[in-house]
């Protein structure tokens, strides 16, 4: 058996120590280290993995042989920082792994991007396409024939029915309902346990049953 790949992740919040013990479920990586940029967090531990230091030595880890990143940094609502990171782990050559809990349902027709999560007790249903960096939280429900662009997050038991469709950056808040075939426009939020029955346009903000519009992404 080969030896797991060497990985860092990016982030030293909640969402890291989730993406810590789903590394370990699945099995696959070796995580040597989590970069953090609170300068006195330098020296503590997160779930048994050091924290080394911030974000300015990932240079120096990759040549060290460490081939693998992940993007820990979480957000309520804007994936714009989490993204961020991704992409400066892909300009650094890091390789970003895509991880599904063993409790996941994930259809063997569906696919994914790099870094994709998807998190404990969540599915993702035949034919669905989860682009880089997308996030299926625990519970969470990606129907059939679903378009979920880069960094699109899924949170907690949001559901996402039939070919639904969701722009860069969108977020679907916990308990969220999107109707089959609705479109969500890149950067938008659904507010926690909105229930969507129309199309959602970019960068608006909106909660409900059923959902309206209370505002923007700024």
């Amino acid at each position: 058996m080969s030896a797991a790949a060497r990985a860092v992740i990016v982030g030293g919040g909640a969402y890291a120590r989730n993406l810590i013990e789903m590394a370990h479920a699945a099995g696959a990586l070796d995580i040597v280290a989590v970069l953090e940029r609170v300068p006195a967090r330098k020296g503590e531990c997160l779930l048994g993995i050091p924290i080394v230091g911030d974000d300015d030595l990932l240079p120096d880890l990759r040549k060290s042989g460490v081939s693998h990143g992940l993007a820990g940094v979480g957000g309520a609502g804007d994936n714009r920082p989490r993204h961020g990171v991704f992409e400066r782990l892909v300009a650094l050559d890091f390789t970003l792994p895509s991880l599904a809990h063993p409790s996941a349902i994930v259809s063997p027709s569906a696919r994914t991007g790099r870094g994709v999560m998807v998190f404990p007790f969540a599915a993702v249903l035949a034919g669905t396409h989860l682009d880089d960096n997308v996030i299926v939280s625990t519970g969470a429900l990606a129907s059939h024939d679903c378009e979920l662009g880069p960094a699109v997050h899924l949170a907690p038991h949001a559901v996402v029915l039939g070919n639904v469709s969701a722009g860069p950056l969108a977020h679907i808040g916990a308990h969220a309902t999107i109707k089959q075939g609705v479109h969500i426009g890149e950067g938008a939020v659904v507010g926690a346990g909105a229930v969507v029955t129309r199309d959602v346009p970019a960068f608006a903000v909106v909660a409900g049953v059923p959902a309206r519009q209370i505002g923007a992404v700024r």
